[in-house]
């Protein structure tokens, strides 16, 4: 029994249909976005990131790899002298589907 596989070379098509995302635009497009200029404070002590999707490596190491982005470790975070429900993030849940 002989068995072959054959990888082709799959390139984009130029020009690209649709529209070029805006600057720092988040990707892929969330299906719901708030934009603002407030600024919103992240409490390292009950920020926690977690994913619904048990024994995904890829996942697991883009949490392990985000984490000292949001909390960098060289740097000191400045508390504001009150956390209020309007300025701080509690809860923020993100489901991968």
């Amino acid at each position: 029994m002989l068995t072959m596989i054959v990888i082709d070379y799959i390139e984009a098509k130029f020009p690209l249909r649709g529209e070029p995302s805006a600057p720092n635009a988040p990707w892929p497009q969330p299906q719901y976005l708030n934009v603002s200029s407030d600024y919103i404070y992240i409490d390292p002590e009950f920020f926690i990131v977690y994913s619904n999707l048990k024994n995904c490596d890829i996942i697991d190491k883009a949490i392990e790899r985000y984490k000292p982005i949001f909390f960098p470790p060289k740097l000191s975070i400045q508390t504001p002298n009150i956390f209020s429900k309007n300025n701080s993030i509690r809860i923020f849940n993100c489901n991968t589907i």
